[in-house]
C-alpha cells in the first residue's frame, strides 16, 4: 500500500485506500519509469458533493519528469484521471494563474513529502479568481438551465470564496457554505434534481419556475458576494514567491532524464 503522506485525516476519508492505491497504481504504470509522483488530488463532483455511489472519480495531480508529455488523460476503470507535469504547472498554471485548474489540484489524497505544497497554496493571489471564470458560468446558465450546470456555478463562486477567506481549499460546496455562513437552499434543491435521474424518487429533475427564480436570486446574490471578497481579500501576486517556488521544486527534477 502506497503511504498517504502529508495528507490530512478527513481528506483520506474521501477515497478509501484501496481505491487511492488504484488511482496511484494507474498513474505510475502509464508515466515513465523516471517520472516522480508529486500530488495526486480528488476532485470533481464526488469532492464538491453532489455525487452518486456510481460516478467516476476525477482526479488531477502533478508528476515530475523533463523531456516528455506535459500534461496526461488517463480514463479508464471509473477513474477520469489528469496529470500536469511540473513545470507545466509552474510557468503556465501559476504563472499564468489559472484559477480553475489550481482549484482542481486544492483536495490531495497523496502528496510526495518533498513537495512544497504549502508554498504552493501561497502562491495564489486574488488575480487567480478570473471574473471571467465566474461570468462564463453564469452565461452557460443562461443558455442552458439544468441542476448540474446550476450547481457548477455555485461552486465557481463559493470555493473560490472559502479560499480567499481561510487560505485554504474546501471542495464540498455544502461544508464550504456553513463555514461561510451562506444560507442557501439552491444549491440543495439542485443537488436533489440532478441526483433524481440516477435514483428511484418522486423528484423531478427538472426545476420548477419558482426554483428556478430561486437560484438565480441566490447566484446574483454571490456574484456580488464575489466581487466584494476580492476586494476584502485582497492579496497580490507576488513573482518573488514564484520564483522561491520554483527553486524550491528544481531538485524533484534530478531524478528525471532529459
Amino acid at each position: 500500500m502506497v503511504p498517504r503522506r502529508g495528507v490530512p485525516e478527513p481528506k483520506v476519508g474521501e477515497v478509501d485506500d484501496p481505491t487511492f492505491n488504484r488511482i496511484y497504481e494507474i498513474v505510475a504504470e502509464r508515466l515513465p519509469y523516471d517520472a516522480r509522483i508529486l500530488l495526486l488530488s480528488h476532485t470533481g463532483s464526488r469532492a464538491y458533493g453532489w455525487s452518486w455511489y456510481n460516478f467516476d472519480y476525477d482526479i488531477h495531480g502533478v508528476f515530475a519528469c523533463k523531456g516528455w508529455w506535459d500534461w496526461v488523460h488517463i480514463g479508464v476503470e471509473g477513474f477520469d484521471i489528469n496529470m500536469y507535469e511540473l513545470g507545466h504547472l509552474i510557468y503556465m498554471d501559476l504563472y499564468y494563474k489559472h484559477g480553475d485548474t489550481i482549484i482542481n489540484m486544492g483536495n490531495p489524497i497523496y502528496l510526495d513529502p518533498e513537495f512544497p505544497y504549502d508554498e504552493m497554496l501561497d502562491l495564489i493571489s486574488t488575480d487567480f479568481w478570473h471574473d471571467s471564470m465566474v461570468d462564463y458560468q453564469i452565461a452557460r446558465l443562461q443558455t442552458y438551465f439544468s441542476a448540474r450546470t446550476a450547481l457548477h456555478t455555485y461552486r465557481v463562486m463559493i470555493v473560490p470564496m472559502y479560499f480567499m477567506r481561510f487560505g485554504r481549499f474546501e471542495h464540498n460546496i455544502f461544508r464550504a457554505m456553513i463555514e461561510l455562513g451562506l444560507d442557501l437552499e439552491g444549491p440543495y434543491i439542485c443537488r436533489e434534481a440532478y441526483l433524481a435521474q440516477y435514483k428511484i424518487t418522486s423528484r423531478n429533475p427538472v426545476l420548477s419556475e419558482e426554483e428556478r427564480e430561486l437560484v438565480w436570486r441566490e447566484i446574483r446574490m454571490l456574484r456580488e458576494m464575489f466581487a466584494e471578497y476580492k476586494k476584502k481579500y485582497h492579496k497580490p501576486w507576488s513573482r518573488e514567491k514564484w520564483e522561491r517556488f520554483i527553486e524550491l521544486v528544481r531538485p524533484l527534477w534530478a531524478e528525471c532524464e532529459y
